[in-house]
């Protein structure tokens, strides 16, 4: 939108103190290098006491993005299209420089669907592959083929996916807030609620594993 993609991380930077700031609930102003506000106050003050809890999301230069929201004390979104072994290492280098002065929950997004009578893959499949080349056409980065294998997807029927979701759990801990993409670009949306009501029997089976396990 005519915005120089080199202001882009100040831009983010400025905008979280912004956010924090209107928040409050609390008369504010702001003069910065991209932004300038007049003193107000955003109504109604949020129910979360302080204001809600930032999350920076991490989809640009995936090392600093993981840098920047840890030195920010903030919550990390990693990108959900990258994998396992690539989000351990980036979850390593947030917690590494993590100035928060408690620890906050690690939000992953997820790809995936869950059916016991339906290929998992199949359904996901066209709607997929749309999403990460659309939004690479959208940045105006060269459209790439799509492969299955490239990208961490949870796949399977009720009884496969639990084991699947409480191997984050084992990578990352109590920390772990997991979220579970299933409605896809151009899917029957019947398809879709029937892998939320499936998702959500195993969500039970996951805490009922943990429960049992002490967790």
């Amino acid at each position: 939108m005519g915005i120089d993609p080199l202001t882009d991380e100040g831009r983010l930077d400025e905008m979280a103190q912004i956010l924090e700031q209107a928040f409050t609930g609390q008369p504010f102003s702001h003069r910065g290098a991209y932004y300038d506000i007049p003193e107000l106050t955003v109504t109604p003050a949020p129910a979360t006491k302080g204001g809600p809890p930032v999350m920076l999301a991490g989809d640009g230069v995936a090392d600093r993005d993981a840098m920047r929201a840890g030195e920010r004390g903030k919550r990390y979104m990693v990108d959900p299209s990258l994998p396992l072994d690539e989000v351990v290492r980036l979850v390593a280098l947030y917690d590494g420089v993590y100035a928060g002065a408690q620890q906050v929950e690690l939000p992953l997004f997820n790809y995936g669907f869950v059916s016991d009578d339906r290929d998992p893959w199949a359904e996901l499949r066209d709607g997929f592959i749309y999403l990460p080349q659309t939004y690479g056409r959208w940045g105006g980065r060269a459209v790439r083929e799509v492969r299955r294998e490239n990208h961490r997807l949870l796949l399977g029927s009720r009884a496969e996916v639990p084991s699947q979701v409480l191997e984050y759990h084992r990578r990352f801990g109590d920390r772990l807030h997991f979220v579970l993409r299933l409605n896809y670009p151009g899917q029957d949306p019947g398809i879709s609620d029937g892998a939320v009501r499936a998702w959500g029997e195993v969500a039970q089976i996951v805490r009922r594993e943990l429960g049992q396990a002490g967790l």
